[in-house]
């Protein structure tokens, strides 16, 4: 039988991709001016606020187990997936530090897809009570991503 996956992993990925994600905001808002500053802002803000609702998700799941088991290659690749596509330091290092405001979005554009993907896949593990709450962290980041898409239509 595959063993089961670990939920408290999967929050802690979502925990440190709203970190990362965070962090990178902050920067790019202190390095841009005007309406892309504000909005950086704002996002960094959000992240961290999607960082309370994991973090509170994983205080109340400390001994819930998925009703099913998974393989471990799915739990593998949703680490994988965590590590290396969203807001990590690997796929920051693929945006050059002198990129225009038009790359940074574009950057940001495919960190909050990655981040909806995630999430998305990430629902299935948690019990139906929360289920309410990831939903809206999901909203929240697809509103990233419009707010996002619109900033870069002014550029």
């Amino acid at each position: 039988m595959a063993p089961l996956l670990n939920i408290d992993e999967v929050l802690q990925f979502a925990v440190r991709i709203e970190e990362q994600g965070e962090q990178f905001y902050r920067q790019r808002a202190a390095s841009a001016t005007g309406q892309a500053a504000a909005l950086f802002t704002q996002l960094a803000d959000d992240e961290r606020q999607h960082r309370g609702v994991f973090s509170t998700m994983l205080g109340r799941l400390a001994s819930y187990q998925p009703p099913t088991a998974y393989p471990d290659e799915y739990f593998q690749y949703l680490r994988a997936y965590a590590d290396q596509t969203i807001f990590s330091d690997a796929a920051q290092k693929s945006l050059p530090p002198a990129a225009s405001l038009g790359d940074v979005i574009e950057f940001a554009l495919g960190r909050e897809l990655a981040s909806i993907t995630y999430y998305s896949e990430m629902r299935a593990f948690l019990p139906p009570a929360h289920h309410e709450a990831i939903e809206q962290v999901i909203a929240e980041e697809r509103r990233h991503f419009a707010r996002l898409a619109a900033l870069k239509r002014t550029l």
